[in-house]
């Protein structure tokens, strides 16, 4: 049996679903030979049945006759969306039988089950021959495709993914929440796959509360499942709580020595986690203490340690070169105001490393420079780089040259 949960079935219903049928005929084929119904031919027949099981109720001939006239309908019925009353007919009618006996006929069982594969492979169909841009018309036809599928069978977690995906494809990312929202009322026991599409659709959609919610939950049931634990790190790192991040992303470096995005996520809040240490320091006005001295200090060294040994294996990668570099110039420039405000050993200590990160700095900007002498932001930061170290000559070489 396709069904997972027992509902509560609504008042069956015979007449309307005919205002999903035109006046055209349809065909319908028996064992014997192919006759041709119109949709009042049908109207009657499923008038006629469902008298007869008024007056018989629970009758399994006539619930399994009304079944396949409904499904000859629905079969016959060429545009998707007028499909679902038809399919909601169909399903009340297992649901009935299950209410009833604890479960289905499998003849019943099966028409739902052969409609809705139909329903759900030809709304795949669509998706798959239409990935790159698809149409409004296709995505509405897909859309009542996999509608038409969860009528069927409201239990079928895949159903619910393939429909908010198609909604996630077309933008419509309120839709796709709702979506997945509805699979976990149907299934409080959904696969962690569903739980972390949700949790990723609300950081998309700016819920940053209900997705660092939804993917601690999961971290917790998953722990050893490193993507629920990067989305827990960028949820985090959205929320701007980059020291909640950095709990996260350190043990998934070292875990993943060669996911080198992790790496570089790490380095990223270890800076910004010194930056917002060494803000609050210099909004006081005083020389820090020791001890937040040495933390600051430490968390550059390890940012450092890692921009170094991803510019080893990734040489030639912009983007993060130009991550490097800003790491350097701007780390450079935050040390330089700290060592005004701080005292003695503290002041030399964030002086030393203002001068080093400046000199590993140089290199980054002049390659970019280089590389994109067409970019002006490039070369204003080589400039600044250039008169920081008191290479004046060059400074002002660079500034002749692009007429700054």
């Amino acid at each position: 049996m396709i069904y997972l949960n027992t509902r509560m079935a609504s008042t069956l219903f015979a007449f309307g679903i005919f205002f999903t049928l035109s006046c055209a005929q349809l065909g319908l084929t028996s064992s014997d030979e192919e006759q041709v119904y119109t949709s009042t031919e049908y109207e009657q027949q499923l008038e006629q049945v469902s008298e007869e099981l008024t007056r018989n109720p629970g009758d399994a001939e006539l619930e399994k006759k009304k079944a396949e006239i409904l499904a000859s309908i629905a079969a016959n019925t060429s545009v998707p969306d007028q499909r679902n009353a038809i399919y909601a007919n169909l399903r009340e009618l297992g649901d009935t039988q299950i209410l009833r006996d604890g479960e289905s006929q499998p003849e019943i069982d099966n028409l739902i089950r052969t409609a809705w594969t139909n329903e759900q492979s030809e709304g795949v169909r669509l998706l798959q021959q239409e990935q790159d841009d698809m149409s409004d018309h296709t995505f509405g036809t897909v859309i009542s495709h996999f509608e038409n599928a969860i009528t069927l069978n409201p239990d079928s977690l895949n159903t619910y993914s393939l429909l908010a995906n198609t909604y996630y494809r077309h933008g419509d990312f309120n839709d796709a929440i709702h979506t997945l929202e509805r699979s976990l009322e149907r299934s409080q026991a959904a696969k962690p796959q569903i739980r972390e599409k949700l949790a990723y659709l609300y950081l998309e959609s700016g819920d940053i509360e209900s997705s660092i919610e939804l993917y601690t939950s999961l971290v917790d049931e998953n722990p050893g499942d490193a993507h629920i634990r990067h989305g827990l790190a960028n949820a985090h790192i959205l929320d701007m709580n980059h020291a909640k991040a950095i709990e996260i992303l350190r043990p998934l470096t070292e875990q993943y020595n060669t996911r080198y995005e992790y790496h570089e996520a790490l380095a990223s809040q270890l800076y910004f986690r010194f930056a917002e240490q060494a803000g609050t320091i210099l909004q006081e006005n005083e020389s820090p203490s020791d001890e937040d001295a040495q933390l600051l200090i430490m968390m550059l060294e390890e940012a450092d340690s890692i921009f170094e040994t991803l510019s080893g294996v990734l040489p030639f990668h912009e983007e993060q070169k130009l991550r490097t570099a800003t790491f350097y110039k701007n780390s450079a420039a935050m040390l330089n105001r700290l060592s005004t405000f701080a005292d003695g050993e503290i002041r030399e200590g964030f002086y030393a490393m203002h001068q080093d990160f400046l000199d590993k700095a140089l290199p980054a900007w002049e390659a970019l420079a280089e590389n994109h002498p067409e970019n002006i932001d490039y070369i204003r930061a080589l400039i600044d780089v250039y008169s920081e170290l008191g290479m004046d000559d060059d400074a002002e070489s660079l500034k002749r040259s692009y007429n700054l």
